[in-house]
């Protein structure tokens, strides 16, 4: 089930290509479309007489322009903010393929995380196998023990790209947002002051709040908050009490719901639980994805527009 969760995600991606019609053309405000439309007609025959082609008028050559042998792709990357318009001769479908944009190299977040989801179940995969395999050589009593310290580094990894997937986009958005081309000052300045913040889902979800205006919590289901954050709890009692139950630990609501986990001060995690966990981070990927698909679509004409004013 999650690959095809994962399979249907990554297949939705924010596009860094766009063709120039005349749909593209009626999502900028009115002055801004005019403007935009001699810039792109400019472009256009400039082209045209270089290359010794035929102009068609302002009024056609955007018309039916996917059918076209020229094709102007207006370039807008979310992520370093490169702006550029290109003439193209090939299929829209050729132009598809190129889902990177060359300027930063970057793909997009989700292309990242998704690798990194992937890795997570290929681990799960041969810890599985290999859980086959020693079965046949150990007692109920050590398999045991191996499950549970496989199971904690399959915790402690699943926080890892919680944590990323938090951080990089709230950047992402950021940089959208506040239209800024200072991203790595931006970022270092971000990293400095929220130290580990977007570890934990409650802090990371303030940031979101009051930089981005934006509210995660709202948007998950409380299933899945509840389990964003027990996995985060799960985790830090890993790594800094080598997995054992403290008082601090049994104070927490955390400790109430992972009780069945619980023998004597030891948290034994099963691989359904780490599913459960995997399957909460999915549904937060979905939603902040698409928050930052959101955020884009709203913005990216009017940093198209800005960005051919200032340069006339």
């Amino acid at each position: 089930m999650k690959k095809s969760i994962l399979k249907s995600y990554l297949n939705k991606r924010t596009d860094v290509y766009h063709l120039v019609d005349e749909p593209y053309l009626s999502k900028f405000e009115e002055k801004q479309g005019a403007f935009m439309l001699m810039r792109y007609y400019e472009f256009y025959c400039s082209y045209c007489k270089e290359h010794n082609e035929k102009i068609q008028p302002i009024d056609r050559f955007l018309l039916n322009a996917n059918k076209k042998k020229i094709k102007i792709i207006q370039v807008c990357c979310p992520y370093c903010g490169r702006i550029e318009m290109l003439i193209e001769q090939k299929k829209m479908s050729e132009i598809k393929k190129r889902q990177y944009c060359t300027g930063c190299g970057k793909k997009s977040t989700a292309e990242y995380v998704f690798f990194q989801i992937s890795s997570l179940i290929r681990m799960k995969e041969v810890h599985n196998a290999g859980f086959q395999v020693l079965s046949k050589n150990y007692d109920q009593k050590a398999m045991e023990i191996f499950k549970y310290d496989i199971m904690q580094t399959e915790i402690v990894e699943l926080t890892c790209i919680l944590e990323k997937i938090l951080r990089d986009f709230y950047m992402d958005i950021a940089h959208i947002v506040y239209k800024t081309n200072q991203i790595e000052y931006i970022e270092r300045l971000i990293e400095k002051s929220t130290n580990n913040d977007f570890m934990h889902f409650d802090k990371a979800n303030n940031h979101y709040k009051k930089g981005l205006n934006i509210n995660l919590q709202n948007k998950i289901s409380i299933e899945c908050k509840k389990n964003l954050i027990d996995l985060v709890n799960l985790r830090n009692i890993i790594i800094h009490n080598n997995g054992f139950i403290d008082e601090r630990f049994m104070k927490t609501e955390t400790f109430k719901r992972i009780s069945y986990m619980i023998n004597g001060d030891m948290i034994f995690i099963k691989d359904s639980d780490v599913e459960k966990y995997l399957g909460s981070v999915l549904e937060l990927l979905m939603v902040i994805e698409e928050e930052f698909d959101r955020n884009f679509k709203e913005q990216m004409n009017t940093l198209i527009a800005n960005y051919y004013f200032n340069m006339v």
